[in-house]
């Protein structure tokens, strides 16, 4: 490993190196191809930190790129507040029911601390893991809330809801930006620039 690939730097530093380089930082959003080089699952990276992290390891070893995510999930947030979802051993998992219709259904998902959740804690763990392992910048990813509203209400659904329940449908991105920034407040501090 290069010398400059050892040392820790911030995302300034890293931007001023390349600019010298005369070249545009390398980011590949690139989890999943991770997992034919540990021989692994998507759904054994979703649900250890230690298999997903092994598997982004590898990734970086082999193309060292100037900053590393950790693997995208979509359905992590959901899944947190109890929706069912499907996980195929091979495929990226999926929100199998879409349960909020009303006011009140949408109650019942207030009392849930998304940060108590095991996947959510995979995710939190894997950039643990990153942020000392690698020397690069590292990030992660959160849902947005117009994308975990449509998950809550189902994506169709909610486009007729902000015609026609507009106040449902405020209500749920309301309440989707909330869980967004709690999940995002459980990663805070572990992303490095």
């Amino acid at each position: 490993m290069s010398k400059r690939m050892q040392e820790r730097f911030s995302l300034s530093s890293l931007a001023k190196t390349l600019y010298e380089q005369g070249r545009r930082p390398i980011v590949p959003l690139m989890g999943y191809p991770g997992l034919q080089l540990t021989k692994t699952t998507i759904k054994q990276n979703q649900f250890n930190h230690i298999v997903q992290f092994q598997s982004l390891s590898r990734l970086y070893d082999r193309f060292q790129p100037d900053s590393m995510f950790f693997m995208m999930d979509l359905s992590v947030e959901a899944s947190a507040l109890g929706l069912a979802v499907r996980f195929p051993l091979e495929e990226t998992p999926s929100v199998e029911d879409h349960p909020v219709k009303t006011h009140e259904d949408l109650r019942g998902f207030r009392k849930i601390d998304i940060l108590g959740d095991g996947r959510v804690s995979v995710f939190i763990e894997t950039l643990h893991h990153m942020r000392s392992a690698f020397p690069c910048p590292v990030g992660a990813y959160v849902i947005g809330p117009l994308t975990l509203a449509g998950l809550l209400i189902g994506a169709n659904e909610l486009a007729i809801k902000s015609l026609i329940e507009p106040e449902l449908f405020r209500e749920t991105v309301e309440f989707s930006y909330q869980v967004v920034m709690r999940c995002e407040s459980g990663l805070q501090g572990l992303w490095r620039l």
